[in-house]
């Protein structure tokens, strides 16, 4: 299934303009015909009603990553809720103020992936 199918499908574009006038609501299960399956749905269901991470765009120019060109657009995967990433925010505030070191070192960036090859000398 395609993304621009189930777009077309929830804004109605191929809608006649009889249905359009009818004002009629269409949900993803209806598509196809009923021929995909609930329980396909079901878990289409819970993936997107329990993510939530999301894309912010990065606008303060201290966060953005040096050496990428003005002209593309920044953007950071945010994991949690908006409420945790607001508590996050209060408290690098919170250490800020208390601590000048952390005013200059407000975040951390790390890598989570897989090292491959790792050496100490």
């Amino acid at each position: 299934m395609l993304q621009s199918e189930m777009k077309t499908w929830l804004t109605g574009e191929d809608l006649t303009s009889e249905e359009k006038l009818m004002n009629r609501n269409r949900k993803l299960i209806d598509m196809r015909n009923g021929s995909i399956s609930h329980s396909a749905w079901r878990l289409l269901r819970f993936i997107v009603a329990s993510n939530t991470s999301y894309l912010k765009q990065i606008d303060d120019e201290d966060e953005l990553i040096q050496g990428i060109p003005k002209e593309y657009r920044q953007f950071r995967l945010v994991v949690g809720s908006p409420a945790k990433e607001h508590l996050l925010n209060e408290n690098v505030k919170a250490a800020q103020a208390r601590n000048a070191n952390s005013v200059t070192y407000p975040t951390l960036f790390a890598w989570h992936g897989e090292l491959t090859s790792f050496r100490f000398h």
